[in-house]
């Protein structure tokens, strides 16, 4: 399936905004970084992703629960009794936190659906969603340094439910995916906190006021951008030196129309030619059974 896109700003808007009638076969993303998603980079993320959130499920499960009792029960190690030191974040700090910004993400949905597109289920699909690839993600993290991205899974998942709306589908990938990178870097930042002896308070109000400082700096900035520079984005319309073609906006433009407003039922689908690649998904959650097997089997084989 190719991509393109030649409509003014307007038309685009209209687009973008509106819902996708399922009329047209092919769409195509304006600019230079088109490209194509061939049947093993749509298979990929799929089956590693299970992979890895299987492999967690099922070889670490016992070891996060006697961690997690350790935590309480368990000998401190020598970190843990030098930051006692310090007083410990109030739980409801954080369940503050959680509230305000679920109820403002509700508001937002609710007041501004048009513009959004996402409904109010849509965004607590999300927040369950973060919630629930936190830890095993964390966990993949914290012991191989890489960190699985849930981009593809959110957008997948909105594009079959609530296919043909692209901002919903953006919308959605914010507060599944990005919530949960977020929160892992959170913890990150902590866990470094920790080893270098920060007060945990000082460490909570710096990453609150730093993140509020950087998303209201962002969006100013962002919207003096749109208004200032002439044929921003237009690459047709730029100069061949020109530092405004925004490559990554075009990514995440380009992701919002594949999943968002085409969807995954006319890739994936019984509307799609890649129907089949579904069972990635069976295959990536059975895959550490397999090898969870095998090492109950054959315990001193490496």
């Amino acid at each position: 399936m190719a991509f393109w896109w030649s409509q003014d700003d307007r038309e685009w808007w209209m687009l973008l905004m509106g819902s996708y009638d399922g009329k047209g076969d092919q769409l195509r993303l304006r600019g230079n970084n088109s490209s194509t998603k061939t049947p093993s980079e749509l298979e990929s993320p799929k089956s590693v992703i299970w992979y890895k959130d299987s492999s967690v499920e099922t070889l670490y499960i016992r070891e996060i629960y006697q961690r997690f009792r350790a935590s309480y029960e368990g000998k401190e190690d020598i970190h843990t009794k030098l930051m006692r030191k310090y007083k410990e974040i109030p739980g409801w700090w954080f369940y503050l936190m959680l509230v305000i910004t679920v109820a403002v993400s509700l508001i937002l949905c609710t007041a501004l659906k048009s513009q959004v597109q996402l409904p109010w289920w849509g965004l607590l699909f999300a927040c369950v969603m973060a919630f629930v690839f936190t830890l095993p993600v964390s966990v993949i993290s914290a012991t191989t340094n890489q960190t699985p991205g849930l981009n593809i899974i959110t957008e997948y998942m909105i594009g079959l439910i609530y296919p043909g709306r692209p901002i919903a589908n953006v919308c959605f990938k914010t507060y599944g995916y990005m919530s949960m990178a977020q929160a892992v870097s959170f913890l990150s930042d902590f866990k470094l906190g920790h080893y270098m002896k920060i007060p945990p308070k000082s460490m909570f109000i710096v990453q609150l006021i730093g993140t509020i400082l950087s998303g209201s700096v962002n969006l100013f900035v962002g919207w003096w951008l749109l208004d200032s520079i002439k044929n921003i984005y237009h690459d047709d319309l730029l100069p061949s030196n020109s530092p405004w073609t925004c490559p990554s906006d075009h990514v995440f433009f380009d992701a919002s129309v594949i999943w968002g407003l085409v969807g995954p039922r006319r890739m994936l689908g019984p509307l799609g030619s890649y129907n089949a690649l579904n069972w990635c998904f069976l295959r990536g959650a059975l895959g550490p059974l397999i090898v969870w097997l095998f090492h109950k089997s054959f315990p001193n084989q490496t």
